[in-house]
């Protein structure tokens, strides 16, 4: 290949610009038409504080703050914490939510590159390969609302070996500030803490410089006690019970937990999609058959992949019943086993490094660079297939999810024929859908997507639900097991609420059991329904809308609560 041409500063750049541009352009060609992921995505938009299609949340508690989706609780529940994605919803959730896949794809492309360049490949390997391996790591799937939490671990990585070195002492500091505002600290913060916190000791122990690394782990720690301040008010100051405490982990056999172990290297788990199990890792097994006993970066290779067999280790003895049946009687209700989340970073870490000695032990660098070229350019339609192309093409859209038009006539209808309605003011429960959605509408609902809420919500929550959910084992478990998804559930529909198509072809019709007095006892008026209540009469409700249009995603059957 023309050297000249694979190291102009320009082409690289020029490359980098146009890809970039080709993984967002269905969110700008198709606009709300666009895929947009439900679970653990638009299901808890109103855990974002997202109502009425733009932010509301409070960041600081308030006797008259509104609440949306939990009538009764504690105010410090309602707040939203201090992150710079709170920054985009200003401009709607769709605008934000593009806008923050951006900012955070471009961050972790700067930090893997600058990461590549000054540790990894630095001036051996032609510049352009650590720009499309950067490019091929930000077009993984990953969790918007996670931010930098996974995309960022190398720009993390790339601050800290600059404060171990003595490099760069500013920009490092600023990306440790930065870092945990766009970060959550139970996905990623307690285990990077965890990490650098072994790495000092480890050092200190070798007698090594540790100055930098030690101011650099407290104002992380500082940082995300402040910016999470209300867990920590929660749990250590007002001492509120919480459903965490009641969080009880399902514990697996040996014979699980091994085939769990050994599938670790073989998946990607659904918030740390790294695709590393089509090329990186058979890359790396072929490298590791053939290298030297002497190779570049023998030492790092070595650690990172320690480090991912702990992490395999510790998540399948995560669910080995004889230690989780222990830790679920501490009532933690933390998952301790995401250390496997700072893996992604990683995986394309020990590629690069295998690239990196193939590239050097290859004698023919024209054939080297094709080879590189190509099982680069391999990883990066994969990764692309698994992102940017299920935005394209995948339904239902976010225009379909949300359903602004058949909310409006919902809301249009009701204003005209009930006396008292008023959009604002009267509370609603949902059946067969997510109430995220109806809140992201302008309505208040009873329950939601709530990861951290009082345990004695849930309790009432449970007089609600109970005669529906014992009529299906597998939603009764979940609920009183886990129980973050606060819905008014229908055990046939169960958790299917993410394709109405199959709620509308085979669920028509449904029998709800659910407690309606109780349902009264929190103010609720109306139930929107995704299926026909047939015994609708004989618990109190009058049917007063249905919409069963093929255009609309939803069903909607309306029926009001009588007194």
């Amino acid at each position: 290949m023309n050297q000249s041409f694979i190291e102009n500063k320009l082409t690289w750049i020029l490359l980098s610009v146009i890809l970039f541009t080709i993984y967002f352009l269905p969110y700008f060609i198709k606009g709300e038409n666009c895929y947009i992921e439900q679970f653990d995505n638009l299901d808890q938009i109103s855990y974002l504080g997202i109502f009425d299609g733009k932010f509301q949340g409070n960041f600081f508690p308030d006797e008259s703050m509104e609440e949306f989706y939990m009538p009764g609780i504690e105010p410090i529940f309602r707040v939203s914490l201090v992150t710079i994605p709170k920054i985009f919803w200003q401009f709607g959730f769709l605008p934000g939510y593009i806008i923050n896949e951006i900012i955070y794809r471009i961050l972790a492309f700067i930090g893997f590159f600058l990461l590549l360049r000054n540790y990894i490949f630095k001036k051996k390997i032609p510049v352009i390969f650590s720009a499309l391996l950067s490019i091929s790591f930000i077009y993984l799937p990953f969790w918007s609302q996670g931010g930098l939490s996974v995309a960022g671990i190398p720009l993390l990585l790339y601050a800290f070996a600059n404060l171990y070195f003595s490099r760069k002492i500013f920009i490092s500091y600023l990306i440790i500030i930065l870092y945990p505002f766009y970060s959550g600290f139970f996905l990623s913060g307690v285990f990077i803490l965890f990490c650098v916190f072994i790495i000092i000791i480890h050092l200190i122990k070798k007698k090594r410089a540790v100055k930098h690394l030690i101011i650099s782990f407290i104002i992380l720690t500082i940082l995300y006690i402040l910016i999470n301040y209300p867990f920590f008010l929660i749990n250590f100051v007002y001492k509120i019970p919480t459903n965490r405490v009641g969080i009880k982990l399902a514990g697996k056999g040996f014979e699980i937990v091994l085939k769990n172990f050994i599938n670790f290297f073989f998946t990607s788990h659904l918030h740390a999609k790294s695709n590393h199990q089509y090329i990186i890792f058979p890359t790396i097994l072929i490298f590791l058959i053939i290298k030297n006993k002497v190779y570049e970066l023998s030492k790092y290779f070595k650690i990172i992949c320690y480090f991912i067999i702990f992490t395999a280790i510790i998540f399948s003895l995560y669910n080995y019943k004889p230690i989780n049946d222990f830790y679920t009687k501490l009532g933690f209700g933390f998952n301790y086993s995401r250390f496997y989340l700072l893996n992604v970073g990683l995986w394309y870490l020990l590629w690069a490094i295998c690239l990196l000695n193939f590239y050097k032990r290859i004698k023919n660098k024209n054939i080297a660079q094709i080879l590189i070229l190509i099982l680069i350019i391999s990883q990066i339609g994969i990764n692309y297939f698994h992102s940017s192309w299920k935005i394209w093409n995948s339904r239902p859209t976010f225009k379909e999810v949300v359903s602004k038009e058949l909310f409006s006539e919902i809301n249009e209808h009701l204003t005209k024929t009930e006396k008292n309605y008023k959009k604002n003011k009267i509370r609603i429960g949902c059946i067969g859908f997510h109430p995220s959605i109806a809140n992201f509408n302008g309505y208040k609902t009873i329950g939601g997507y709530i990861p951290v809420y009082p345990l004695k919500f849930k309790k009432n929550f449970y007089k609600i639900i109970k005669d529906e959910i014992k009529q299906n084992e597998k939603l009764y478990q979940y609920f009183l097991k886990w129980g973050q998804q606060l819905y008014l559930f229908d055990d046939k529909i169960s958790m299917r609420l993410n394709n109405q198509y199959i709620i509308k072809r085979y669920f028509k019709t449904i029998k709800c059991d659910l407690n309606i007095e109780e349902l009264k006892k929190h103010d609720v008026k109306y139930i929107f329904s995704t299926a026909s209540i047939l015994n609708s009469n004989e618990i109190g409700l009058k049917n007063i809308y249905m919409s069963d249009e093929p255009e609309y995603y939803y069903s909607f059957y309306v029926y009001f609560i009588g007194d």
